[in-house]
């Protein structure tokens, strides 16, 4: 179909546009309505957008991970930085990156790490273990952990 519109289009000396859709990020990220508007507005032929209704009905817009509430905060382990949660800042351990919400007690821990490739699975393991007891004791006082 595309060959044959390309084909067609060079042979005619005609304008083609090509828009490519990533169906797999776009309806899963983007807001569905907001795909369609812009297929009619730059007058997509009408079967596309019916096409793509019918193929995602029922699809539903993935939920971030930030989503939920507005006063996330971010820590780093830098020495401008000191507004890691209590939880934390009670142990020796500081985490790269820490974003946290007090209102719905949730924390995301972020520990960089650049390994050898030949390492990846064994710096990945030390990682996991050295934050294996802060992780249980978040899990403890009930802390959503991502």
């Amino acid at each position: 179909m595309i060959w044959e519109a390309i084909q067609r289009a060079k042979s005619e000396k005609l304008n083609l546009d090509v828009v490519w859709l990533d169906l797999a990020n776009a309806y899963g990220s983007v807001p569905h309505e907001m795909i369609q508007l812009a297929l009619r507005m730059y007058h997509v032929p009408e079967v596309i957008p019916v096409m793509l209704d019918d193929y995602f009905s029922g699809f539903r817009m993935r939920k971030g991970l930030l989503d939920g509430c507005d006063d996330w905060v971010v820590s780093a382990d830098l020495p401008e930085w000191e507004s890691y949660p209590d939880v934390i800042r009670k142990t020796a351990l500081r985490p790269d990156i820490v974003i946290h919400s007090a209102s719905t007690q949730q924390i995301i821990m972020v520990e960089l790490t650049v390994p050898y490739e030949s390492r990846m699975e064994e710096a990945h393991a030390f990682k996991v273990a050295k934050y294996l007891e802060l992780t249980k004791q978040l899990k403890r006082l009930a802390t959503k952990l991502r």
